[in-house]
């Protein structure tokens, strides 16, 4: 059995300690694993992805400087 259980911190506590013990009596061989996370980490994540996407050539748009102003045009009249 697999359970995963996404919580804010102000959220654990005594009740829910004592559900995932009662859940952990249930089997003889157990696993916990408690991974904290915050928003740096989530901005990391995101951030490779983004670097990792600017890397993929078919991703690339090319203008010369009246091509991007005709652009930005187009884009500002939608």
């Amino acid at each position: 059995m697999d359970a995963v259980f996404n919580i804010k911190g102000e959220e654990f506590n005594e009740t829910l300690f004592k559900k995932i013990k009662s859940l952990l009596r249930k089997t003889g061989n157990a696993n916990v694993v408690i991974q904290i996370t915050d928003d740096a980490d989530a901005y990391h994540r995101a951030l490779q992805k983004s670097i990792s996407e600017l890397n993929k050539p078919e991703n690339l748009i090319s203008f010369s400087m009246e091509g991007l102003e005709e652009y930005t045009a187009k884009k500002k009249s939608k």
